[in-house]
This record gives C-alpha cells, sequence and structure tokens, in this order.
C-alpha cells in the first residue's frame, strides 16, 4: 500500500510525524476515490473537499450518543457467620451481667468488623448508594451505645461515679455523632446516671446543671410535660441548698409553667412557695403554698410514687405553717421596730416615720438592737 518507511538517523518524533502525514496522505486518495465513484460525473475532487468530508465524518461520530452505563445491580449485605454468633454472643452477656467492660469491649469489636467488611463490599461492587447497609450497621451500633449506657450504670452501682460519668459523656457523644439517634434513652438514662453520681460526688452545682439540661431534653423530644416539671424542681431543691435561691426562684417557674395536670401543678408551687420562703420572701411563697394545698391532690397519678406522694403532702403542710409563722413573725417585729423608731422619735420631738422605708429603716435598727441585746432574731 505505501513504500517501506526507513527511520535511519531521524529522531524518533519526527518518525512518528512523518508517519502520520503518509497515513493522511493515504486517507485523502482513498476518501477522493470514493467520492469520485460516487459523483455523476465520475470527477476527482479536490484536497480541500476532501479535508471537508473527513470533517463531517468527525462531527458525525461525535453526534452518536454514549451508551448509557449499565446500573449497579442490586445487592445485599449479611453479616459473616463468626460476626453473627458474636452478636449474639453480646446479647446473651447484656442479658446476665447487664453490663460490663467485656460486653462493650465486644460490641465495639463487631462494630469494627462490620464496617471493614461493608468496606469489603463497597470494593466487590463499586457504586453502591452511600447508606449502603445502613440498617444493619445501625443494629450493631446500637449494640455498643447500649453496652456504654448499661457500663456507666454498673460503675454508677459500684460506687465509681467519677469514671460513670465519663462512659456517660461517651454513651451521649455516640448517639450525637449519628444524628441522635437514641437521644429518647440519652434523656431518660444516660442523664439519670450523671445526676446519681454528681450527687454521691457531692458536686450539686454540676447536679442541678445537669436536672435544668435533662428538664430541656424532655421539652424538645416531647416525651411529656410532668417529666419536665420533676426535672426542673429536682434542680429547685439543689438550687435551695446551695443558697442560689434566684436559681431556685427560675428553675420551680419554669415547672409551673409546663405543669399540666393537678400533681404537678401542686408540686411545682410547692417547690416555689419554698423557694421563695427560703430566700426570706415569705410573703410572695404564701399564695403558692397555699395553692399546692388547695389543690386537694388525693392520689400519686403517675407523676408521684406512693411513698413520695405522702412524703409530699406532708411537706405541703410543713412548708405551709412555716410560711404563715415566719409571716407572723415579721409582722411582729415589724410592730415592734415601728414602736421603737416611734419612741425614738417622740424623744427627738417628731413622730414616727411609716413609710415603707421608714419602716424597713426601724426594722433594721430593731434587728440591730435585738442582736446586740439578746442576739440575732429567728426570721
Amino acid at each position: 500500500m505505501a513504500d517501506d518507511i526507513v527511520c535511519g538517523d531521524l529522531e524518533e518524533a519526527e518518525y512518528l510525524e512523518m508517519q502520520h502525514e503518509k497515513i493522511m496522505e493515504i486517507v485523502r486518495e482513498m476518501v477522493a476515490e470514493k467520492a469520485a465513484r460516487n459523483s455523476d460525473d465520475g470527477e476527482s475532487i479536490s484536497s480541500s473537499e476532501v479535508d471537508a468530508l473527513l470533517q463531517q465524518q468527525k462531527k458525525k461520530k461525535k453526534k452518536k450518543k454514549k451508551k448509557p452505563a449499565k446500573p449497579v445491580r442490586e445487592v445485599t449485605y449479611t453479616m459473616s457467620a463468626e460476626l453473627l454468633a458474636d452478636c449474639r454472643r453480646l446479647e446473651a452477656m447484656q442479658n446476665a451481667d447487664r453490663g460490663s467492660l467485656a460486653a462493650l469491649e465486644l460490641a465495639q469489636a463487631n462494630l469494627e468488623r462490620i464496617l471493614r467488611e461493608i468496606a469489603a463490599f463497597r470494593r466487590t461492587y463499586p457504586g453502591l448508594e452511600e447508606d449502603f447497609a445502613s440498617h444493619v450497621l445501625r443494629q450493631v451500633e446500637a449494640h455498643v451505645f447500649e453496652s456504654m449506657v448499661l457500663y456507666a450504670c454498673t460503675l454508677e452501682g459500684r460506687g465509681a461515679y467519677r469514671e460513670a460519668l465519663g462512659y456517660v459523656a461517651r454513651a451521649e457523644l455516640f448517639s450525637e455523632r449519628r444524628g441522635d439517634a437514641w437521644a429518647v434513652k440519652v434523656a431518660q438514662v444516660v442523664m439519670d446516671v450523671a445526676k446519681a453520681a454528681f450527687r454521691n460526688l457531692g458536686e450539686m452545682e454540676a447536679y442541678a446543671a445537669a436536672a435544668m439540661r435533662q428538664a430541656t431534653m424532655y421539652g424538645k423530644l416531647g416525651l411529656g410535660n410532668e417529666f419536665m416539671v420533676q426535672a426542673y424542681c429536682e434542680a429547685t431543691t439543689a438550687q435551695i441548698d446551695l443558697r442560689d435561691f434566684r436559681g431556685a426562684i427560675a428553675s420551680s417557674t419554669a415547672a409551673l409553667r409546663v405543669a399540666e395536670t393537678a400533681q404537678g401543678e401542686s408540686y411545682a408551687r410547692c417547690k416555689l412557695g419554698l423557694a421563695f420562703l427560703t430566700s426570706n420572701q415569705a410573703g410572695l411563697g404564701l399564695p403558692h403554698l397555699e395553692a399546692a394545698e388547695k389543690l386537694r391532690v388525693h392520689g400519686p397519678g403517675e407523676f408521684f410514687e406512693p411513698d413520695e406522694f405522702l412524703r409530699f403532702r406532708r411537706a405541703v403542710a410543713t412548708n405551709l405553717q412555716l410560711c404563715r409563722r415566719v409571716l407572723v413573725h415579721e409582722a411582729e417585729v415589724a410592730e415592734d421596730a415601728v414602736d421603737l423608731a416611734a419612741i425614738g422619735a417622740e424623744r427627738a420631738g417628731g413622730g414616727p416615720d411609716l413609710s415603707r422605708e421608714g419602716i424597713r429603716r426601724a426594722v433594721e435598727e430593731y434587728s440591730r438592737w435585738h442582736e446586740q441585746h439578746h442576739g440575732p432574731l429567728a426570721m
């Protein structure tokens, strides 16, 4: 078809270029011969016309549609027999000992193994969807979360409170990184473990903060307002002990705002009344304690355990009685203070100042006088 081409001393690039030109010349001759045969007069066509024909052929090739890629055939992941056996062994361990480090380590090993198996599937069947085998993976992840929670409970029960708090944090983070998959259990169980650990460690500020956070979780998850009332009131109790009266009033007010049942409202009002009473605001606390008493809750309902209900009713009666006694005592102190101020004013040749500010100053003066002669006033 063409003369032999000898490379000789030419460089390789020059040689390839010569080859390309030879081939293109041969193609042009072939196209020209074909065009001449197909033309009406049998005459040859010019080289420019040949180039035009070649360009048309290239355009036709470009216009050809690419064949659609074959869809990845549907595949289903099934965990290996070894992994399945270990998952069943883990479930048996959890049912037997209700939380151990060995169970947690096995759960974490199972998670690592299933991730390797799914990765191998992806290499064998490229193009799988991102959530491939996610339902099976989530079951294994649930075993890890459950093992963390159970082990935290075990540690708290043994008195290893600080270590329990570490696993509480791990469980919460594990759930959070998986789209809060177990948010309900975090709110109901994990936070209870945290509160118990903080209480036993004597870290009541952290306990109150955990209770407030738990109440917020209950609200966001829609788990029931009565759970929120209980959590808020737990925070109130701790805040009163810490003499954080402003915080106690705020948390018990939040509890009252969300209470829906008579039991919940009575409980919130009792805590709010006590918060006012302990902050030397018995006058503000009395209406709430009286309201808690008037609600006449005759049974524990779903809010109280039976023994808790009896203790609560006694607490309402005790706090109400104490609040009334404080108010009577305050009235007597104020009366004595006014009398003392009147004596002083009479000696000075004037009348007593019965304005609010005047009475306040008189009470302060009387308190100082009483402390000097008889000791501090029992307010």
